[in-house]
C-alpha cells in the first residue's frame, strides 16, 4: 500500500558533533563584544552541549536582552557562530534550552539566519524529543512578526508540507504542526466568529488542511493525527 504524501517512514535523529568548530565571527561583530562574550562564543561548540555552559549563556542572553532588547550584538554573534551546529544543539538534552532562549531574544535578521540554517534538518529536529520544542518556539516567535518574516514562515511550512503525514502522526512532530495551527489561528473554538484579519493567516496553514482533507481516514485514525485534526476544527477559518 502506498503511503500518503509526506510519509517517508524514516526519521533518524541527529547526534551532537561536539568537535565541529563554530563559525569565525566577522570583525564588525567582534568589535562590539566584551572579552567575556568573545570567550563564550569561541567555546560555544562545547558550552552548548554542557549543562553548566548552557545556563551560563542563557543568563548572559537574559541580562543583555533586559538591557539592550533586540539590539544585542552578543545574541547576533552567538547565532552566527552556531549556525553550523544549530540542529545538533536543538536536539541536545541541554542545548535545546539554550536554543529556545536564543530564539526568543533574536532580532529579525538573526532569526532569518537561523531559519535557513536549520531548514535542511527541520523535519528531523521537529521529530526529536528535545528539538520539537525548539521548532514550536520558533514558529510562535516568527508568528509575532508575520509581515517581516513572511518568507521564513513559508519556507518552514514548505519543508513541513513535504513530510506532513509523518509529522502529523509522530508523537513529537505533531506538536510542530499544532504550533502552526495555534499560532495562525482564526478562532479559539469552532463556535466563535473568525478574528478580524485572520484570513491573512490562512496561507500559513493551508498545507495542513489539505493533508487532513486528503487523508482524513489515516490521519484521523492515528492517536497523534487525531489531535491535529481537532486543532484544525477549532482553529480554522469558517467556510
Amino acid at each position: 500500500m502506498s503511503l500518503p504524501f509526506g510519509a517517508s517512514g524514516l526519521c533518524k535523529p541527529r547526534h551532537p558533533v561536539m568537535n565541529r568548530p563554530s563559525k569565525e565571527l566577522p570583525q564588525h561583530l567582534k568589535a562590539h563584544l566584551t572579552f567575556e562574550e568573545l570567550e563564550i562564543i569561541q567555546q560555544v561548540e562545547s558550552l552548548a552541549f554542557d549543562q553548566t555552559g548552557c545556563r551560563l549563556i542563557q543568563r548572559r542572553l537574559e541580562d543583555n536582552f533586559a538591557e539592550k532588547g533586540f539590539n544585542d550584538i552578543f545574541s547576533a554573534s552567538l547565532v552566527y557562530a552556531m549556525l553550523d551546529i544549530m540542529p545538533e544543539v536543538m536536539t541536545n538534552q541541554f542545548g535545546n534550552y539554550l536554543s529556545q532562549k536564543l530564539i526568543e531574544v533574536l532580532s529579525v535578521p538573526s532569526l532569518r539566519q537561523l531559519v535557513y540554517a536549520i531548514l535542511p534538518s527541520l523535519v528531523e529536529v521537529s521529530m526529536d524529543l528535545h528539538g520539537t520544542r525548539c521548532i514550536q518556539i520558533l514558529i510562535e516567535t516568527l508568528g509575532r512578526q508575520p509581515n517581516a518574516l513572511y518568507h521564513e514562515i513559508m519556507a518552514i511550512g514548505a519543508e513541513c508540507s513535504q513530510n506532513i503525514f509523518d509529522l502529523s502522526t509522530h508523537p513529537n512532530g505533531n506538536h510542530v504542526i499544532q504550533a502552526f495551527l495555534y499560532t495562525f489561528k482564526a478562532t479559539e473554538q469552532p463556535e466563535e466568529s473568525d478574528r478580524p484579519g485572520s484570513e491573512g493567516f490562512a496561507v500559513y496553514t493551508h498545507f495542513i488542511f489539505q493533508a487532513c482533507m486528503a487523508y482524513c481516514d489515516q490521519i484521523g485514525a492515528d492517536k497523534h493525527g487525531c489531535c491535529v485534526m481537532q486543532r484544525c476544527l477549532e482553529k480554522g477559518l469558517k467556510v
